[in-house]
């Protein structure tokens, strides 16, 4: 396909060549069996059992189609010929080829492996269908060699430069990401799954450090507590480099990522261990909180508490983000290091230490907006992370839609609340601006109001403002600001000025 589009139109007419490559093979993605095949390399004794969707034998490549993909040279007196095994383990895997056809690039995709020998023999049980020349064949066992000198001709200088003779008389083999396993064998052979299977003894160490991620230890214990501890003093002293300190110390979300594996996998026992996990986390941190806010004199409501109190629909996209993150990130050895950077992101213990400062206070409402955006992140973290180890493989899509399906009810369910959140988020802003939008004025004198601050409670509306002044305000003047600002709004509301003179 990519070296007819290549060889015969450009600009838009190739575009329009490869689309319909592309949407001819992709509606009978889902009817596409891999054949069983046996491949003898060379001069190797044992055949390698496989399974592929197609081979492409070339002797020679005029278009130079194998060295830009393959990165490798193939000419016509090397005395070996060049084989394109296309084998791809899912679905998506071969939707991956097909936009590789169509687009091009300078890397082998992982679906298909390059062998370059001078002898390969292809049997199978079934008869292979294939083609030489174009004309349509099948057969049980498919033969090739290349005899070396078996042609001698006398070139012109043109085509020595570009078929130089070969000197290195080894194979090339890139079957690395040849299904050979018996296990991937068997989970191909009724047609390719929607996404890529990893096996069990693929991600056995994953699994290990997940259920180790879902017990309850001495270490999550005392980090636990000293995250609730810096959090609750940050939240207080209004330090944002103190809160961002117990972001990275804090360890739930470990066990959350091990709760979203246990769900996707339906596997009891890993949710279990986690959940249990998750709630002691909580309940140490609600403690420490609650018993700190409870000791401290200052009540005040920080700029750092004040912004977890309204989480909104947004809230639940960075916790969504975050579990992708962090389960790629779990799956991907090398990339572990950034799981701070993503508890940064996600931050699941200010939160909770904001609604233990609320239990300390006894303020309800400080307690109820806090759990929800804790809430918020652990849900939208645990789904997203489970349909992320879904693509990556690690559960076959049957056993996780029921998991997939409880994870987007909770999803769906806090979705509700963060609705109505955000539109009283946009309502205040719109007050906020409709508050700087004019000065206020009393017969000649006008006021401006600046750093409002607007508090909505269900009918409930507080302005607070700071407001310059030549002198200091009498009860009139308030009144009269107050009943402009009524009028402007049209509805009533409670103001709080901090008067500052301005000579």
């Amino acid at each position: 396909g990519q070296a007819f589009i290549r060889g015969q139109s450009s600009g838009w007419q190739r575009m329009a060549l490869a689309l319909g490559l592309f949407w001819k093979t992709a509606r009978s993605l889902f009817r596409i069996r891999p054949s069983s095949v046996q491949l003898q390399i060379g001069d190797e004794e044992r055949a390698r059992h496989s399974a592929v969707t197609g081979i492409v034998v070339l002797e020679n490549d005029a278009d130079k189609l194998s060295n830009a993909l393959l990165g490798e040279r193939m000419s016509a007196c090397d005395a070996r010929l060049s084989a394109m095994l296309i084998a791809p383990t899912s679905v998506v895997a071969y939707l991956f080829v097909l936009l590789r056809a169509i687009f091009g690039g300078s890397a082998l995709p992982r679906a298909i492996s390059f062998i370059k020998t001078r002898r390969l023999i292809i049997s199978s049980e079934q008869p292979l269908p294939y083609r030489i020349d174009g004309r349509k064949r099948s057969a049980e066992r498919i033969e090739f060699e290349v005899f070396a000198k078996a042609l001698q001709i006398k070139p012109g200088a043109g085509f020595e430069e570009n078929n130089p003779v070969g000197t290195d008389e080894r194979d090339s083999l890139r079957l690395r990401t040849l299904p050979e396993n018996e296990q991937r064998l068997k989970v191909i052979s009724g047609g390719l799954p929607l996404f890529t299977r990893v096996l069990e003894e693929d991600f056995a160490d994953l699994f290990q450090m997940l259920r180790d991620n879902a017990r309850v230890t001495a270490d999550y214990v005392i980090l636990t507590v000293a995250s609730a501890l810096l959090a609750s003093l940050g939240l207080v002293l209004g330090s944002a480099a103190i809160i961002i300190g117990a972001m990275i110390l804090a360890p739930l979300m470990a066990p959350i990522i091990s709760l979203s594996m246990g769900v996707l996998r339906r596997d009891s026992s890993l949710m279990l261990a986690s959940a249990k996990t998750i709630a002691i986390g909580v309940v140490l941190a609600l403690a420490i909180s609650a018993l700190l806010a409870a000791m401290m004199p200052v009540t005040q409501i920080t700029s750092e508490i004040q912004a977890r109190l309204h989480p909104a629909i947004f809230d639940l996209a960075v916790a969504v983000v975050s579990g992708v993150a962090a389960a790629y990130a779990y799956t991907r050895e090398h990339v572990m290091k950034s799981l701070p950077g993503v508890a940064i992101a996600v931050a699941l213990v200010p939160p909770l230490a904001v609604a233990g400062i609320g239990i300390g206070w006894a303020d309800l409402g400080i307690f109820g907006g806090a759990m929800l955006l804790f809430l918020t992140n652990l849900v939208g973290i645990a789904a997203a992370a489970a349909l992320t180890f879904m693509i990556l493989g690690y559960a076959p899509v049957k056993t996780a839609v029921r998991g997939l399906r409880i994870l987007a009810l909770a999803v769906a369910l806090m979705s509700v609340p963060l609705y109505f959140s955000f539109n009283q988020i946009v309502l205040i802003s719109e007050i906020e601006i409709a508050l700087r939008a004019a000065p206020v004025k009393i017969g000649v004198q006008e006021y401006f109001l600046q750093e409002p601050q607007v508090i909505l409670e269900g009918d409930h509306l507080v302005v607070r403002a700071v407001v310059l002044s030549p002198e200091w305000l009498s009860e009139s003047d308030v009144d009269a600001i107050k009943a402009v600002l009524e009028k402007r709004l049209e509805r009533p509301l409670e103001l709080q000025l901090d008067v500052r003179l301005r000579r």
